[in-house]
């Protein structure tokens, strides 16, 4: 996953890898095994839902996928769970 910060520092998700193309969804780890990133997947695409936390486990981004595009609003909370940011696509 590579990550880039806008003008108000909120956190944009830019590309996810996919390896696996019949895989249905994709999963990434912190080193110590606590869920770094979650996307559902359809046709070796991002597809539905995507969430990525923070190392503590609390949730960071949430937003969707269709097609391989984001899609809908994107939520961005800062590591204490408030939203700092909402983005349309």
């Amino acid at each position: 996953e590579k990550i880039a910060k806008s003008q108000n520092d909120a956190i944009a998700v830019e590309d996810i890898v996919l390896d696996d193309l019949d895989a249905k969804t994709k999963e990434e780890f912190y080193e110590d095994g606590v869920l770094k990133t979650e996307v559902s997947l359809k046709n070796g695409k991002m597809h539905g839902t995507y969430r990525s936390y923070f190392p503590n486990g609390e949730l960071k981004i949430k937003g969707k996928y269709k097609n391989g595009e984001k899609s809908g609003t994107w939520k961005f909370y800062n590591v204490e769970g408030k939203v700092m940011d909402k983005v349309s696509y």
